[in-house]
């Protein structure tokens, strides 16, 4: 799709622990948060510090619709910043939100991990409320339209909401996987890629929504996660996650995923892209604390 991505490290204030989260505007904008609790702006040029959580608690997901800024962390907390301060909105029995997504300021989605289970909210501008709550842990949320997600979750399994009702997909495993397997993968990001719903997840797998199935793309059955898949362009995208030999990274490029030389020493926890062969991804050192965001050039 157009070339071999070239992949360069950008500058972050000094002390960014681990970026676990990433939500690009454009290529000149956007918002990423890190374990110590800083949500850091990018203005096109650089990464400065914009707000910190209260408390300092790690930034675990991040949605942002130009004006407003979402940010869910290691609380009960929805946190709503307007540029200056923040607002806080409680959700019941909450202890982290892994994810956020929202089609505008008066419709919120999150997926959090409570202290009995887990749970998805709407967000409706002024009131945090509770609309399906479920076994395992809710982990990744996606837009597929107004009213619609689908949401990736652990034991295997991809929700769809629709209209205010939520059901499970099927999801096609390929030939080997045993019901333990199954048991215990995650499905960790959900995106869109030439068209079509798409998540990835444990043992860096990828799988393609056909219809109304998840049906394998790639599945090269590696060690670690991927945790999130982009696309900048109709043949291309992008799934970052960790470890795995060649680099925590595929490609999709002539409709084929295959592994990326992206070096190894690096987890990744987030990605986004902003136009063809243009993407960021993030996560931290792995041997240390550090945070890091790279940008991808042809």
């Amino acid at each position: 799709a157009g070339g071999r991505l070239v992949w360069g490290q950008m500058t972050l204030p000094a002390n960014a622990l681990t970026v676990s989260c990433l939500f690009m505007l454009g290529p000149m904008r956007g918002f990423a948060g890190t374990g110590n609790g800083w949500i850091l702006r990018f203005d096109g040029n650089a990464w400065t510090r914009y707000a910190q959580l209260p408390g300092n608690e790690g930034v675990l997901s991040l949605w942002s619709d130009g004006t407003l800024l979402f940010a869910g962390g290691l609380s009960g907390s929805l946190y709503v910043h307007d540029g200056t301060r923040f607002q806080s909105h409680i959700g019941s029995g909450v202890r982290q939100w892994n994810s956020i997504w929202g089609f505008s300021a008066s419709e919120v989605y999150g997926a959090a991990l409570q202290q009995n289970g887990t749970a998805l909210f709407r967000f409706d501008g002024a009131t945090l409320a509770m609309i399906h709550a479920t076994t395992g842990e809710l982990r990744a949320v996606w837009g597929a339209a107004t009213g619609q997600l689908l949401v990736g979750a652990t034991q295997g399994r991809i929700l769809h909401l629709d209209a205010g009702t939520v059901f499970e997909e099927t999801v096609e495993w390929p030939m080997g996987m045993t019901s333990n397997d199954i048991a215990l993968f995650s499905f960790e990001g959900v995106g869109v890629v030439g068209g079509a719903p798409t998540a990835v997840g444990s043992r860096h797998a990828i799988y393609r929504r056909e219809g109304s199935t998840w049906r394998p793309a790639y599945t090269p059955f590696l060690s670690g996660d991927l945790r999130a898949v982009v696309s900048g362009a109709s043949n291309e995208a992008i799934a970052a996650g960790y470890p795995a030999t060649g680099g925590p990274l595929a490609t999709l490029g002539q409709g084929i995923w295959a592994s990326a030389g992206f070096d190894d020493g690096f987890d990744l926890f987030a990605a986004s892209a902003v136009g063809p062969g243009d993407y960021f991804v993030a996560g931290g050192v792995r041997s240390g604390l550090d945070g890091v965001i790279f940008r991808s050039r042809r």
